[in-house]
């Protein structure tokens, strides 16, 4: 049918460009075939087993038909597909129609702002400010960075939150039961009530190292001296669970029992401290972005999937929009559908909602062609979801069956990418019933097409009882592919570019941004820039350009705030007291450095 609008969705431009060529090159052929050629190029594409002269004469119009009417065939990324939708339907989207797209350092520009307008708010919200400061001892110079990584990746779930106050109840109450935080509690022993213990120790016939150890520990601990942090470590092993050291008494027996209690209490208490802190972070952060970005009237990526879909959403405007989608579209085609994420899917979902009500049709064909391998998603950072990807079939599988379609699976058994070694230990790692129940998908097995090349695939442990931390873990297992590649390339056995096949930059091309010291030198030119970049100053402070600690740093902005919060209560209009200026006022020689800096390289 040259008339019906085909929708073709993958997952990078490069996939789509790609598909766009492809297509192109074969309605090429057919436009130029003769008509021999042409019968062998439609068996297994033509309706009819054989082709018809029919076929073959309504197969050369499509090319023209395309070149007069690009439009009937779409092929896009799903952002690509989303800006499309918003730039026609704007106001029935929420937003202005003159918006634009930000992306790479304007957008890295607007991240800041909004961390800097977080911060500048922290002293006039409580919550805030007690979520500030519980976290900034554990954040170093470093480490700034990852924290807005991590505040901004929660964005998209604070969008779609219409009643906070509401929601952050039912979030703690949450992480209280996840934690059985309900029924935890100390065990009610000040740390005098332990004097019967000690005493018991003291007047123990049996000497040693331990023992004095333990009688040692324990007073400083009824002394105030230790914390329970400190006393618990005669007591646990460092993995949290009972030495074996503590010697066999039943009164110290009953209170390695209650520190193991206690200790648990004390680790849950933590992680729902650190937790709801976080919480607060990033909504207040997602609130802050939000402004910024409608002061500017600008969108970014991750607006594109949520506008879109909070417009299919709406009840009373998706009618509307199918309705004018539907003039010019009948068949979606779904690729790399493995690395589609939930909100995406949703998006595939409403938009195909009244695909299949009207039953089957010949003068309504009507399709929906997915294609994906849960073997290969590999874009779970970025939100993909192969899980979902069962979930919806069922959904629209039922709704297509309901309505007299048909649905059909195909499995894509012919691999050209991987080597058998490769194949056979990816289909090993499938074939077992966790991993199905897990993915929904069945395992289907690979049929090789380099059969006989050479390949081989190693497994390594992740997890050494030697290590104590899963960051340790990883950062070695990094290092041992690291200098395995190394030892391969220098021994002779493979070139760079045989690694994955990716062709391999000189060393002109180190990605320098990666190197703390240039990350600091970005934030202080960043803060010449703009001096109001309060965020990319302390950043700078706290970097060994300066080496002032956590606590100036803190210091600085508490001023500053408390400053901020004075004037605010000041009649007048009052201008906002920025970072650099309390460092003008406390720190003077610190000052002249940045002012010389801003002076020579300021824009």
């Amino acid at each position: 049918d040259t008339d019906a609008g085909i929708l073709c969705l993958t997952y990078t431009n490069a996939a789509a460009g790609e598909m766009r060529n492809r297509i192109l090159a074969a309605l090429r052929k057919w436009a130029n075939a003769s008509d021999d050629e042409m019968r062998e190029l439609l068996v297994g594409i033509a309706i009819s087993q054989s082709p018809t002269d029919a076929d073959i004469a309504h197969a050369r119009k499509i090319f023209f038909k395309y070149i007069d009417k690009p439009d009937i065939l779409k092929i896009k990324t799903i952002h690509g597909f989303c800006e499309e939708i918003l730039r026609r339907f704007p106001t029935e989207a929420g937003i202005s129609p003159t918006w634009s797209l930000v992306s790479d350092a304007p957008q890295q520009v607007l991240l800041h702002d909004a961390f800097s307008k977080m911060l500048n708010e922290s002293s006039d919200n409580p919550e805030l400010n007690n979520a500030f400061e519980h976290i900034f001892n554990t954040v170093s110079e470093y480490k700034l960075d990852d924290l807005l990584v991590q505040i901004e990746a929660h964005y998209k779930h604070f969008f779609l939150i219409n009643d906070f106050d509401n929601y952050r109840k039912y979030f703690i109450d949450t992480i209280r039961k996840k934690l059985n935080m309900q029924t935890q509690q100390t065990d009610g022993f000040d740390r005098k009530s332990l004097l019967p213990i000690l005493n018991m120790l003291k007047s123990e016939k049996k000497t040693g190292v331990t023992l004095n150890k333990f009688i040692n520990t324990l007073q400083q601990y009824i002394d105030n001296k230790i914390d329970f942090q400190e006393y618990k470590k005669i007591y646990l092993k460092a993995d949290g669970t009972i030495s074996s050291r503590v010697p066999s008494f039943d009164y110290l027996n009953s209170e390695s029992e209650r520190v193991l209690r206690e200790n648990a209490n004390c680790v849950n208490r933590g992680i729902f401290n650190d937790t709801v802190a976080m919480f607060d972070l990033a909504a207040a952060f997602a609130r802050c972005y939000q402004e910024i970005k409608q002061s500017h009237n600008v969108l970014d990526f991750e607006d594109l999937i949520l506008y879109t879909h909070r417009l299919f959403s709406n009840q009373s405007t998706m009618g509307w929009v199918l309705s004018q989608l539907d003039l010019s579209l009948s068949h979606i085609l779904v690729d790399e559908a493995q690395d589609t994420g939930s909100m995406q899917w949703e998006i595939f979902r409403m938009l195909a909602g009244d695909f299949f009500t009207d039953g089957d049709s010949d003068e309504l064909p009507r399709s929906l062609f997915v294609v994906g391998d849960t073997k290969q998603s590999i874009y779970g950072f970025q939100g993909a979801d192969p899980n979902a990807f069962a979930t919806v079939r069922k959904t629209i599988g039922d709704q297509m069956l309901a309505n007299a379609r048909q649905l059909r699976d195909v499995p894509l058994s012919q691999s050209y990418r991987s080597t058998e070694p490769i194949l056979k230990t990816v289909d090993m790692f499938f074939d077992n019933e966790w991993v199905i129940n897990q993915t929904g998908f069945k395992n289907n097995k690979h049929k090789c097409f380099r059969v006989g090349e050479p390949g081989v695939a190693e497994i390594h442990k992740l997890v050494t009882a030697d290590e104590d931390t899963a960051s340790v873990v990883r950062r070695r297992y990094i290092r041992d592919i690291a200098d395995k590649i190394e030892n391969m390339i220098k021994s002779g056995r493979c070139a760079p570019n045989d690694i994955r096949g990716i062709p391999v930059a000189g060393s002109d091309r180190i990605v320098l941004p990666k190197y703390p010291i240039i990350k600091d030198l970005m934030n202080l030119i960043r803060f010449c820039i703009n001096v109001s970049d309060d965020y990319s100053l302390a950043c700078v402070l706290k970097s060994p350009l300066f080496a002032m600690t956590d606590g100036a740093v803190y210091e600085l902005c508490d001023v500053r705030n408390r400053e901020n919060s004075r004037r605010k209560k000041m009649s007048g209009n009052k201008k906002a007291v920025d970072l650099i200026d309390c460092v003008r006022d406390m720190h003077p020689q610190t000052h002249a450095v940045l002012q010389s800096c801003h002076s020579r390289w300021a824009v």
